[in-house]
């Protein structure tokens, strides 16, 4: 990145069209990326009351407000600055450009006005029912105030993708994906957990090896099932062996054969195949329930809706799926001990199994034991969407 930034990217956009949602999955990716970045929704600087009698729309007051905090921001180093608001003439981005002191480019995200209206109405409760109203009068002026001021450098349709999906695409707009980490091809991670499966066999691979919470969590979580379970990257197979003692119709896959070799070995009575859980050989609506037990934490954020989504395809309608991984406060990799992994926001994880057509039923977490302790999370789901 350049020692100081040479724009700021701004994501413009008409009420409700999910602004700032996705720019907190642009910071997200900056930060999987190792990109410095400052995030600003500008409609939280000019909520002041009351106003000033030269300043009636604290147009003012907001642009001060943004300076002073991104001067704040800027004082620790270079950094991408990403802004969400309204543009909707020349005056507004003249403002935004003098008070962050360089350029602004803007990118327009746009909905179809009943989309737009069903997100307004879920953002309201019935006690804001005023702003609701005032919010839906206004939507769609604003929108056309906006396509006819033609400020933007591009627009982006944000009706049929998650606001992941809107967030990398205005990333690939302004090319800041391509200075990211390689892609690790699935290759890469079969490689490195082939050349220590033993080991992991032998320190891991085994019931012994998990934590009294977890094996609690699962057991429990199966037991309720309505249906066989696959266990989604299985590993050396003791989780699945471990179901199929407690009378639980399971079978197990993982794409290390080394792994899979062992399993049946060590486990001949359970079913256990090859295969990568992002293509999995099984028809739609063959289980009642799939166990994603930390086999997601390799995955490359954008790529983890492959394997959700083909959960979601082998789930029956009201199929159950719980997820395993490491949490953290943002999204960011880390050197696991086989080859990196990511650390997901609770939150950020559960919107992607949302967007995936699941409903979150409930969270877990708990810290490790050990010298290397960390946080362990779980999120249990419920398939709510056909596939």
């Amino acid at each position: 990145m350049a020692e100081h930034p040479e724009y700021a990217i701004f994501l413009n956009g008409s009420y409700g069209v999910g602004k700032t949602t996705v720019l907190d999955h642009v910071g997200n990716l900056l930060a999987a990326r190792g990109r410095p970045f400052s995030l600003m929704d500008v409609d939280w600087f000019h909520r002041s009351w009351p106003v000033a009698d030269d300043d009636p729309g604290n147009t003012l007051v907001e642009a001060r407000a943004i300076a002073a905090v991104w001067a704040a921001y800027r004082s620790v180093g270079p950094r991408q600055l990403v802004l969400s608001g309204v543009i909707a003439s020349a005056s507004d981005a003249a403002r935004y450009a003098r008070a962050v002191g360089m350029p602004v480019r803007s990118v327009r995200l746009v909905a179809r006005p009943r989309a737009l209206e069903a997100r307004l109405r879920r953002r309201y409760d019935p006690d804001r029912a005023e702003d609701l109203a005032w919010h839906l009068e206004r939507h769609a002026e604003l929108a056309d105030r906006q396509a006819r001021a033609d400020l933007d450098e591009a627009v982006i349709d944000a009706d049929d993708s998650t606001p992941a999906e809107v967030a990398r695409r205005v990333l690939r707009h302004f090319g800041l994906d391509d200075a990211s980490p390689a892609p690790r091809r699935a290759a890469d991670v079969v490689g490195s957990y082939a050349a220590r499966a033993a080991e992991y066999a032998e320190l891991l691979g085994s019931m012994a090896a998990v934590h009294p919470s977890d094996a609690e969590l699962v057991t429990t979580w199966a037991a309720g099932v309505p249906g066989p379970v696959l266990d989604a990257g299985c590993g050396p197979g003791h989780w699945t062996d471990h179901l199929a003692r407690q009378g639980i119709d399971v079978r197990g896959i993982d794409q290390v054969a080394a792994f899979v070799d062992h399993a049946r070995a060590a486990y001949p009575a359970v079913p256990f195949a090859t295969g990568s859980i992002d293509a999995l050989p099984d028809a739609a609506d063959a289980y009642g329930g799939v166990l994603s037990w930390y086999s997601l934490i390799h995955h490359e954020p954008s790529t983890i809706r492959r394997a959700l989504d083909e959960f979601a395809r082998v789930l029956r309608p009201d199929g159950r799926l719980l997820v395993g991984f490491f949490p953290g406060a943002r999204l960011e990799a880390f050197d696991h001990a086989v080859v990196t992994a990511y650390r997901w926001p609770t939150d950020l994880l559960a919107h992607e199994l949302v967007a995936a057509g699941f409903e979150v039923v409930e969270t877990h977490t708990r810290t490790g034991s050990g010298a290397r302790s960390r946080p362990h999370a779980a999120i249990s789901a419920r398939l709510v969407r056909g596939r």
